[in-house]
């Protein structure tokens, strides 16, 4: 009886919303993933996903960084953190300008959270951070309705020289206003934001702390706010990102390496060249000057996805064993799926109708081929 007793008990502590596996989240919350590159500079006046998967970036100022994949020693259990280094200070802050850190997580992922209802569910953000001297930023969850009223949530947390472990409590946002719930599809529906700078735009209104209300930009930043770009010695560490149902921060839940890369694949998904005329796909000649190529991607994918190439010149058809160079570089063909990916090409130097080929490397072993349905 006893062993029956403690398998049943072993069988309820991985079912139902209080598992212990899978409780996280947030994909790549370990920065142990970094497909684009381990690093990109010049960073600061434009917004994207550069290095680390999933964590991009919303950037408006005359100050620069760097966002970089580190590797750490100083923190037990971790070997990976993303690092923001000021490049390009900027000390004279116009009104407009803003840096934030975001994650953006599917509104069908988030459904069992219930907000817009009465019975939303609290949940438990954790994360370690660092820097090169003390400073305080502000942390924001909030909601994407569409077309409703997105909802925030935000708390100020402090940064040191040694590694902290910032435990914040997100209550469920219980506000039962029509168009304040999250839509339950692939689209964005939570985000979570780190505000690292900004203008008086957004710290002229007064700062509400761990209370959910309609978002004002103007209260966005907290009273105590620190410019990541007061100087270009200011660094910013974050790893071991974890976000949970309940009330208490869990020890960070580790996965193996090729599950992040599976699940990171549904938002971002690289060919990388392995020699100078590597093989991304096959496909036909559907004109005398263009052809279409099918690649299946290794999951579905959020949502069609865009195409992003390396230069033009580095892409050639390979046909009856000749190789001829595409003209303006691989692009979505309007067919294309979310697992099945198709892409056309055309070069000036003759396709036959019908006859097999192959999209290859034009001698260049650097060049990647990449699809990308991120959520911004």
């Amino acid at each position: 009886m006893s062993r029956a007793r403690d398998l049943a008990n072993l069988g309820s502590a991985y079912s139902g919303e209080n598992s212990f596996y899978k409780r996280n989240l947030i994909i790549n919350g370990e920065m142990k993933l970094s497909q684009r590159s381990t690093s990109a500079t010049g960073l600061g006046n434009s917004n994207g996903f550069n290095a680390l998967d999933r964590f991009g970036y919303f950037g408006s100022s005359s100050g620069r960084f760097t966002k970089s994949q580190e590797s750490i020693t100083d923190l037990t259990g971790f070997s990976k953190a993303l690092k923001l280094t000021c490049t390009t200070a900027d000390t004279s802050i116009a009104a407009s300008e803003y840096l934030h850190l975001n994650y953006g997580i599917e509104g069908q992922d988030v459904q069992k959270l219930q907000y817009n209802t009465a019975n939303a569910r609290d949940m438990k953000l954790s994360f370690y951070v660092k820097g090169n001297a003390s400073a305080t930023y502000t942390f924001r969850a909030q909601t994407h309705p569409s077309g409703g009223t997105a909802r925030w949530f935000g708390k100020e947390f402090s940064v040191t020289t040694s590694w902290t472990r910032v435990e914040i409590d997100i209550p469920g946002d219980t506000d039962t206003s029509a168009g304040h719930g999250i839509d339950d599809n692939q689209n964005l529906g939570l985000q979570l934001i780190w505000y690292l700078h900004g203008g008086t735009n957004y710290s002229s209104g007064t700062f509400t702390e761990s209370t959910w209300e309609d978002r004002d930009y103007t209260k966005a930043l907290g009273d105590n706010q620190t410019s990541f770009y007061d100087s270009t010695s200011r660094t910013f560490f974050l790893t071991g990102v974890q976000l949970e149902m309940g009330n208490v921060a869990t020890a960070f839940e580790h996965e193996k390496f090729y599950e992040t890369l599976k699940r990171c694949q549904r938002y971002f998904y690289q060919i990388p060249a392995s020699n100078a005329y590597t093989q991304f796909g096959s496909g036909q000649g559907f004109a005398t000057n263009s052809g279409v190529i099918v690649i299946e991607a290794p999951c579905q994918m959020r949502a069609v996805p865009s195409i992003v190439a390396s230069s033009s010149s580095s892409y050639a058809f390979f046909e009856a064993n000749a190789v001829t160079a595409l003209g303006g570089g691989p692009s979505i063909d309007s067919g294309c799926g979310r697992t099945v990916l198709a892409i056309t090409g055309t070069t000036s130097g003759g396709i036959n109708i019908g006859d097999a080929l192959n999209l290859i490397a034009n001698n260049d072993d650097e060049i990647t081929l990449s699809f990308a349905a991120e959520i911004t």
